[in-house]
């Protein structure tokens, strides 16, 4: 199992106590993040950016690394399953979302999500 550096790890821990990202897009550029009730999965798009590619990776509150994927363009649906393809447990994750554009990379901070089936 891939765990992360201390740095993210503090910044996760960070997010975590504020309720906010350490980090974020410029205003111009967002993440939508919604729900595929059809087929029980979020969708992430970026919205105000030519990305090339997306990069969803997904922490649990220990710091490992449960769940990575890749998709080009802009738009990127995770089913939430972990990196063996079982449906993650409910409880509070972490996400990062990476994607490099023709501008440079742009990254979402550190965020949380909840899964509740």
């Amino acid at each position: 199992s891939r765990t992360i550096g201390n740095h993210l790890f503090f910044q996760i821990g960070d997010a975590w106590i504020s309720g906010e990202p350490t980090s974020a897009a410029a205003a111009s550029r967002s993440v939508e993040l919604s729900v595929q009730k059809s087929t029980r999965a979020l969708a992430f798009d970026l919205r105000g950016l030519n990305a090339t590619s997306t990069q969803l990776e997904i922490y649990n509150l220990s710091g490992e690394l449960v769940a990575a994927q890749r998709t080009s363009g802009n738009r990127l649906v995770w089913n939430m399953s972990n990196s063996s393809g079982r449906a993650l447990a409910h409880g509070v994750y972490f996400y990062v979302l990476t994607s490099p554009s023709e501008t440079g990379t742009c990254t979402s901070g550190v965020k949380k999500i909840a899964i509740v089936r």
